[in-house]
């Protein structure tokens, strides 16, 4: 198994002609279908100034407001500052869940669908929690929500592997990246054919496989992946991320040009899993 990351964004247009628009997205050769609503995210002034909480963590501040609707609590949350990174994702956790909620001590289950979990972009909103509030018994004294990781990007600088000749159809390398908070080294850089020119991938000019480990040397800020790379100063549209064995990974770009011809891989953003736990007493903003 391996991860595709994409890191063009494509625009969906007419989406005012019906309430909830759906449609097919053709994303390197995959076809997506998709149903969107309106979720109705928007904070008015008085919710923001009368019930609005803020935590710090990792140098960013993040506000969150709760609403109470019936038997419904929604958790709204947003970036106010997001300190040294250019963009904040969202909550996400890969093997546990991102929140936790409590209401008089018992542990309540999102019940939002994937929708509501991630940025709305060019917004400050970074997410949405739904919990019911119909399984808890009596008044309700205590409500805490606890979040425990951050999806977020970070700019890089001057972070690329140059070549002054074409590179060999398998070679190893010793290209070193130190990054915030881990060491990515690149161990060796191969050409692979493309298999099919079925694949959601596939270009005339076959892979770019770079393989690499990464070092962590901090728990609280995990190395992902990285976005906007670029070949010869070209960006590309995405690639995929595979295991290699127990310690390396094989990251796995479609050429936009042929192998001989590359001189430079440039890595422009890092993104991170933030793990630095933050707390919220919802009945503060009630």
């Amino acid at each position: 198994a391996g991860i595709v990351c994409v890191t063009e964004k494509y625009k969906i247009g007419d989406l005012l002609t019906e309430d909830q628009p759906s449609g097919t997205l053709h994303v390197a050769g995959v076809n997506l279908d998709f149903r969107m609503k309106n979720l109705d995210l928007g904070a008015s002034m008085e919710e923001v100034t009368q019930n609005s909480l803020v935590e710090e963590a990792c140098g960013m501040k993040i506000m969150c407001i709760p609403k109470w609707e019936n038997d419904m609590l929604y958790v709204d949350f947003y970036t106010i500052d997001s300190g040294d990174y250019s963009y904040v994702h969202g909550f996400f956790q890969f093997y546990s869940p991102a929140a936790v909620m409590t209401v008089n001590g018992k542990e309540l289950e999102n019940v939002g669908d994937e929708s509501y979990y991630f940025e709305n972009e060019k917004t400050s909103f970074i997410g949405r929690y739904a919990y019911d509030l119909t399984s808890v018994d009596g008044e309700v004294t205590t409500a805490q929500m606890k979040t425990l990781g951050l999806l977020v990007n970070q700019s890089l600088t001057d972070k690329k592997i140059e070549f002054t000749s074409s590179p060999e159809t398998e070679m190893k390398i010793q290209e070193v990246l130190e990054l915030d908070s881990s060491t990515v080294t690149f161990e060796k850089i191969s050409n692979q054919p493309c298999e099919s020119v079925d694949d959601y991938d596939y270009s005339e000019y076959g892979y770019l496989v770079l393989n690499h480990k990464v070092d962590e040397r901090n728990p609280k800020k995990e190395f992902m992946f990285f976005d906007d790379i670029y070949i010869n100063g070209e960006k590309i549209d995405g690639y995929s991320i595979a295991s290699a064995d127990d310690v390396s990974y094989d990251m796995r770009i479609s050429l936009p040009i042929p192998y001989s011809e590359v001189r430079s891989i440039e890595f422009g953003t890092a993104q991170y899993q933030l793990n630095e736990e933050m707390q919220f007493d919802l009945l503060q903003g009630k």
